[in-house]
């Protein structure tokens, strides 16, 4: 919780430049969960934090809950292709890297006009995260999306229940 220590004071002296949102899947909500009882028990803070569906993982569709190796024919090509860092590969009801970043896109388009001077916290998923960091990264550093996109374990340098400060 070192985001809780590093903003406490900010939180407190004004907490309403803060925003938290969240993805409506139970994972997402879990976690917000325990950093809301973690800012109320420590700091007094009660957090507002709003479901947003524009945050949500990327969709897998058909592919939900398999391995690789479960699929069939044209799923199992482009899941593999997805697993080897295809951008383009997806199944046919759902999103590939390309349509994540797009999404990601708007979402930042949306969430600057909806929350100008803000601090949004996102209480969201990896890849998400990944697309978010692609498009806003380059501001400061060239992206390599493909390592930022890795599945490679120890390949990115994102850790899973761990905040990462974007921007």
């Amino acid at each position: 919780m070192a985001f809780a220590a590093e903003y406490a004071e900010l939180l407190q002296g004004d907490p309403d430049r803060f925003v938290f949102v969240r993805s409506p899947l139970r994972r997402a909500e879990q976690t917000a969960a325990k950093w809301e009882a973690v800012l109320r028990e420590r700091f007094g803070l009660e957090l507002d934090v709003v479901e947003d569906h524009g945050v949500i993982e990327i969709d897998h569709g058909s592919w939900h809950g398999f391995r690789v190796e479960d699929l069939e024919g044209e799923d199992a090509i482009q899941a593999a292709a997805y697993r080897g860092g295809d951008f383009w590969a997806k199944p046919a009801d759902g999103e590939s890297r390309v349509d994540l970043l797009r999404r990601c896109r708007a979402w930042l388009d949306k969430a600057s006009g909806l929350y100008p001077d803000k601090i949004v916290v996102v209480f969201g998923h990896g890849t998400f995260q990944n697309g978010l960091e692609t498009l806003l990264l380059p501001d400061y550093v060239p992206p390599d999306p493909a390592a930022i996109f890795s599945r490679t374990p120890g390949g990115s340098h994102l850790k899973r229940g761990f905040g990462h400060r974007l921007w």
